[in-house]
Formats: structure tokens, C-alpha cells, sequence
């Protein structure tokens, strides 16, 4: 355990997004592409419909036949009544209310999720291409951004980005090394402007999937998204661990927003999702 967090540090704890951020059945982010695509029927009938592995064999069975056929009626009889916002969902359809409609009259916190969690996608994607790339996260370049560590009763982020400039690269890789300054990469948004390494690999993750920055200032708010920065590098304190019987107990401290899910997996190399 600490040969594997010895080395953690040295390079970096990758910051991705846990699997809790893209729902039970892994298709949160599919919808959100969907939408900023502007192919509304698909994005609604991925949500309602798509059968997943990750639920059981009878509701597995039931989305499919609705998947295949797009039959509200059918989904109407068949949903249980646990499945409430698919069946909301498919009886505004079968009132004659639009596919794009129907999705603006779910919660806010779902709709915003869509986005959020396809933003998340591209993140984990593009942390992915850093490492496969720079080996490191400790490692920041011209043009890139980090953000700060700010040591209060509880170590949280700044959340307030700085772009690294030849002037202050020196200073800025210093400040890594001491882990008070983290890399930090970009959650696409209309607002994210800039060139450099980062900038540059996001456009071209969504270019694949048909997407640019502008197709974030959607035409419906709730469907909007800005962009920001994320932490690369995951910041841990106060990392403890013991062995109880045939168990090991972690006690660490992680920012708001990490997933300690996301730590653990780099010890047991399991998804806890």
C-alpha cells in the first residue's frame, strides 16, 4: 500500500470522475451528447429506453422492447412504477407533447445532469490522453492552468484558475512539487477560450463526436454550460490505513467534488460502482 501511494504522489492521482457520475445504467453522459447534438428523439429514448446490463434481466428485457419499438403505450403498460420520471416521460408523449418538451419538464438537477455528466466524460478522456502523454501530472506546461490549494481548517480548492505563462512556469512547477498548486484541465463550455495543450485535445475529443465549445450555449438554459476548470491531480491529506482482520480501513481527506472511490480503485483495481 504505501510503495502504491509513494508512487501516487510522485505522479500524480489521476482525478477522474467515479461511475456514479454517469448513473446506474452508464447512459447519463450518451443523453447530454444526444442533446448538444440537437437529436432530441434519440436523447429522449436513450433515457426512457436504453436497456443497460446493470439492471435486471425482467426491466433489461422491457426497455429493450421499448427500445426496439419507441412505443409509449407499450412502455406505459410494462414500466414498473419505480421507473417514475420514464414513465412521466412517456405518457407527455403520449399526450402529443414533443421528445424535446417532455425532457424540459423533467427536474432541473436531472436535465443539468445530462450536460454535467458528458462534460465529466470528455474530462476523464482527456485526463486519460495527459497521462497516456506526459507520464506525469506533476508536470505543467505553457498555457496550461492549475488552480490552488487553500490550507484552512479544511484543505479545500481555490477555485479560481491561473494560466501558466513562460514568465511564471518556473515558479508555478515549483509550487506542484510542493502540492499546493495542481494541474488543472477543462470542463468544455461556451465560456473556455485559450490555446495550448488541453484546450486543444478537448476540441478535438468532441470534433468526434460531431461537437464544439459553441454547441454549449444551447438554445434551453437548463441545456447551457459555461465550462470550468477541474483539478488533473487529486489532492489527498491525512492519508492513514490499518488492517483489521482480512480487511484493510482507509482514512484519508479528499476536496469536495473528488471521489474517494476513485482513489481506492488505484489500490484494488476494482470498480466500487
Amino acid at each position: 500500500i504505501e510503495k502504491i501511494y509513494a508512487e501516487l504522489c510522485e505522479k500524480g492521482i489521476p482525478n477522474y470522475f467515479g461511475l456514479q457520475r454517469f448513473g446506474f445504467r452508464l447512459i447519463t453522459h450518451e443523453v447530454g451528447k444526444l442533446i448538444l447534438q440537437r437529436k432530441y428523439s434519440d436523447a429522449f429514448w436513450t433515457y426512457v429506453a436504453k436497456p443497460s446490463n446493470n439492471e435486471d434481466e425482467k426491466v433489461k428485457a422491457i426497455r429493450k422492447e421499448v427500445w426496439d419499438s419507441r412505443d409509449a403505450k407499450v412502455g406505459l403498460k410494462e414500466f414498473p412504477k419505480h421507473l417514475r420520471y420514464e414513465r412521466f416521460l412517456l405518457q407527455k408523449i403520449r399526450e402529443g407533447t414533443s421528445e424535446i418538451k417532455a425532457l424540459l419538464l423533467l427536474p432541473k438537477n436531472l436535465k443539468m445532469l445530462f450536460i454535467h455528466a458528458y462534460q465529466s466524460y470528455i474530462f476523464n478522456k482527456l485526463l486519460s490522453l495527459r497521462i497516456k502523454e506526459f507520464k506525469s501530472l506533476k508536470i505543467v506546461e505553457k498555457d496550461d492552468f492549475v488552480d490552488f490549494v487553500e490550507l484552512k481548517k479544511h484543505p479545500s480548492i481555490a477555485e479560481n484558475p491561473v494560466k501558466i505563462s513562460n514568465l511564471n512556469k518556473k515558479r508555478v512547477n515549483f509550487l506542484v512539487k510542493q502540492r499546493i498548486a495542481y494541474l488543472a484541465l477543462p470542463l468544455p463550455g461556451y465560456e473556455i477560450k485559450g490555446c495550448g495543450w488541453s484546450l486543444e485535445k478537448s476540441k478535438e475529443i468532441l470534433e468526434n463526436d460531431g461537437l464544439s465549445y459553441s454547441d454549449f450555449k444551447h438554445e434551453f438554459d437548463e441545456f447551457s454550460s459555461k465550462g470550468s476548470y477541474r483539478l488533473a491531480d487529486m489532492p489527498v491529506w491525512n492519508f492513514k490505513y490499518k488492517f483489521l482482520n482480512n480487511s484493510v480501513i482507509f482514512d484519508f481527506f479528499i476536496p469536495k467534488g473528488c471521489y474517494a472511490t476513485v482513489l481506492l480503485r488505484e489500490f484494488t483495481k476494482k470498480d466500487f460502482f
